[in-house]
């Protein structure tokens, strides 16, 4: 069971003992920790966005602070009649709906705040099977099963490799491993000195498949290599270094299933580095909304497409190297409806032959205004 609590007002004591959730609601007590999501339309001062909490977009464009604004003055002067709430409802309803879609709730809890019945309402012209709780007597029932769920589909993964030889076993076997057990994994050795092919051909499993260049040719051209033969109804790709946890497929699967007019969903990443030890300031690499596209790619590296997206937007980019997926993506915003989630479902690693090990953040940076160039990115 899966619990979006939307608070007015955050602080440590309200995230540690969250008296109303526990206390009102005890069949809640049966979330587990992490599948506990904490959001707020104002960022609270002893709070950082760490954990499970999170806040919407655009915190200091002009027009989430008219919302915040109106939603404070209603929260807080209590002759000031709730149904002003629709205002910054109305102004604002797209970065809210994102940010509790982000969460894939069993369980909307609307705490704390004065409009919670007007915010239901919205909520259920798009999620109506959502249960939301907006009073501290409110009785419910959950459903036994979760979410619609069809193991059958088949999902291709393309994996593709340069001298990868290191670490593509673990990658390997995290695919393999998966609780959504039809998929189809494309090894795209793209001119390897290493010996990629026996490492492949050792996994007597009828769903790798190995694909090999002559010569190097670049991560896009070996995707596109991977992506010619794949035949799954839903897509996405890995890299050598990294790696997925068992459930990573099952999750984004059920999600483009139970919210059909999402075509890409991406996920939240673990970072690790060499020894599979978390580092770098924390344990994880978060994402943002799809208008985040316009600054830099906070896609992040785990995430499944449907294969309408693949056939519409066709190929990846020679062009620009280091940026290909972020160029992709780019590509895919403007036709499709892209959604974050918030579960961890991925294994990022940092090491030293790593491509954001081996290149400068100024290459980098060349390659993003290259692609903001080509997609008329201001």
């Amino acid at each position: 069971m899966r619990v979006c609590v939307f608070s007015s007002r955050l602080d440590r004591e309200n995230l540690e003992n969250n008296t109303w959730l526990a206390n009102a609601h005890p069949s809640l007590k049966s979330a587990k920790k992490e599948d506990i999501y904490f959001t707020s339309y104002r960022l609270p001062g002893a709070v950082q966005e760490t954990g499970n909490v999170y806040f919407p977009w655009g915190q200091n464009s002009f027009r989430m602070a008219l919302c915040r604004g109106i939603f404070r003055l209603v929260d807080q002067v209590w002759w000031v009649p709730s149904i002003i709430a629709w205002i910054p409802l109305k102004l604002c309803q797209k970065e809210f709906a994102e940010i509790i879609l982000a969460c894939d709730p069993d369980v909307v809890v609307l705490s704390d705040i004065r409009w919670g019945r007007q915010f239901a309402r919205v909520l259920r012209e798009s999620f109506p099977d959502w249960i939301y709780l907006t009073e501290a007597e409110q009785i419910f029932d959950l459903p036994c099963l979760r979410r619609p769920y069809d193991p059958s589909v088949k999902v291709s993964i393309v994996l593709p490799t340069y001298n990868g030889s290191k670490y593509i076993r673990r990658s390997i076997e995290s695919c393999l491993q998966q609780t959504h057990a039809n998929i189809e994994l494309l090894v795209v050795d793209d001119g390897s000195r290493d010996d990629i092919g026996s490492i492949v051909k050792g996994y007597l499993d009828p769903r790798i498949r190995y694909i090999r260049h002559p010569k190097n040719l670049g991560i896009a051209q070996a995707l596109n290599s991977g992506f010619d033969g794949a035949g799954g109804a839903y897509l996405t790709w890995t890299s050598d270094d990294n790696y997925y946890t068992e459930n990573a497929i099952e999750e984004m699967v059920r999600f483009l299933q139970a919210y059909p007019q999402v075509d890409f969903v991406y996920a939240e990443n673990y970072v690790v580095d060499e020894g599979n030890t978390t580092w770098r300031g924390g344990t994880v690499r978060r994402n943002e909304p799809a208008e985040s596209l316009s600054i830099a790619n906070f896609v992040g590296a785990c995430f499944l497409y449907t294969r309408k997206i693949y056939e519409t937007i066709g190929r990846y980019n020679p062009k620009t190297f280091l940026a290909e997926d972020y160029d992709y993506w780019v590509r895919v915003s403007k036709q499709f409806r892209m959604q974050r989630s918030f579960r961890r479902l991925y294994y990022y690693r940092f090491h030293k032959n790593s491509l954001t090990s081996t290149f400068t953040a100024e290459e980098v940076r060349d390659k993003m205004k290259l692609v903001k160039k080509i997609n008329a990115i201001p």
